[in-house]
């Protein structure tokens, strides 16, 4: 029985009768519109991950100019929620390594040569590097996760002029440093690489694994980033179905770009970007995998659309950026979930209260590691809440 076991069974039986909540799937009877009816349940389109603002993302098992990446980020099995223990113990299913050599230690950026040359579909050949560790007590043991950060020294392989190397330093490694450390061990650990080069547009890209390393370099384990999250402030951004505040950083009014190298700021923009990876490898136990949880799905999921009415279809969504641009899937829907459930304790009981089903199994995959607030990490205070179409661009719901 995954984690949580018999206690987590009855309360999560009690608020599914306490909340009389209709079809599997649906995020609850609290809503202002009965939830769209299932219709269709098949998976949905192998490139539904890979649109709008969390998609696409480069492999980091080719050799560089120095070790592995892949072994720097421990080789990883995929784990799924039935193997998830409580507590942070270490287990099979764990992955380490003995060192990283990071940003705090080696002063200055290696180059990357991609083994299986310049021309990948998403390759980032030529990129310099740093490498940002995560260090952890589990056991009375210190663990280290060591990933890479590859960013372009003057352009992209995509011909664009960018020069990242003018701009990132000890602030941003920091940020995504913060941001990991956050997250339970299982989870951090299915981050290899991130990649800031604006190849989003907005914020990110993170797609499960084409299986083609050789030509394709998504592999379910980078992200992609774009220089907004590390440059902007908090600040209104548009979602399907109206406005939703783009959580950047940890506090409004401030970037990371101008903090100092021991900030304490964190990126919940990044928390929705991992919680697509922590989808495909925790929740659906493998890097290949973008199938939507049943308790985000959205109607592009039911195939019913067309059928629906504004509001109707606006009735799963956490947020307004709940599904990608072009398909109408609840894969975003469940990265904001993610977002939600990590960012803060007022988010978290949002999500308790109004989508229990998916509260319920990001609790069992968080498989008892305690809330980052407890642990002196911080929390997003006040939450703006999001500004829906289907009510003329006004915060007509509880979240």
């Amino acid at each position: 029985m995954p984690s949580g076991g018999i206690a987590t069974v009855v309360l999560q039986l009690f608020a599914i009768a306490l909340l009389s909540c209709g079809a599997s799937g649906s995020p609850t009877s609290q809503r202002s519109v009965d939830p769209p009816v299932a219709r269709d349940t098949s998976q949905q389109s192998q490139d539904a991950s890979a649109t709008g603002d969390a998609a696409i993302a480069p492999d980091v098992s080719a050799n560089a100019s120095a070790s592995n990446p892949a072994d720097e980020a421990g080789a990883e099995q995929d784990i799924g929620v039935s193997d998830a223990v409580v507590g942070e113990v270490w287990t099979d299913g764990h992955r380490g390594v003995e060192s990283c050599n990071d940003y705090r230690t080696v002063r200055w950026a290696e180059t990357y040569t991609d083994p299986h040359g310049p021309r990948r579909n998403y390759g980032y050949d030529g990129y310099l590097f740093r490498r940002v560790a995560v260090r952890r007590d589990i056991g009375g043991v210190e663990r280290v996760h060591c990933l890479r950060v590859y960013y372009p020294k003057e352009r992209t392989t995509l011909g664009k002029p960018l020069r990242v190397a003018d701009w990132i330093g000890p602030a941003w490694f920091r940020l995504i440093e913060t941001t990991l450390s956050r997250l339970p061990w299982l989870h951090l650990q299915t981050v290899h690489a991130i990649v800031v080069d604006n190849r989003p547009i907005l914020h990110g890209l993170a797609a499960f694994s084409r299986e083609n390393p050789s030509e394709d370099a998504r592999d379910g384990h980078t992200i992609w980033l774009n220089t907004r999250l590390f440059r902007e402030a908090n600040g209104w951004a548009s979602g399907n179905y109206g406005k939703y505040w783009a959580y950047r950083v940890s506090i409004d009014g401030v970037s990371a770009h101008v903090q100092e190298a021991d900030h304490d700021l964190f990126s919940p923009v990044l928390i929705h970007e991992i919680g697509h990876l922590v989808t495909y490898s925790v929740m659906n136990k493998s890097p290949s995998n973008p199938t939507c949880p049943d308790c985000a799905r959205m109607c592009g999921d039911y195939k019913n659309c067309d059928d629906l009415q504004p509001q109707e279809r606006e009735a799963y969504c956490v947020t307004s950026y709940c599904t990608g641009f072009g398909f109408a899937s609840g894969t975003e829907n469940f990265a904001e979930m993610y977002r939600w459930f990590y960012q803060g304790e007022h988010t978290r009981t949002l999500l308790d209260r109004h989508f229990p089903d998916c509260y319920g199994q990001l609790k069992e995959a968080n498989a008892g590691w305690d809330a980052p607030w407890d642990l002196g990490m911080g929390s997003i205070g006040e939450y703006r809440k999001t500004l829906w179409e289907s009510c003329g661009g006004k915060a007509c719901r509880a979240w």
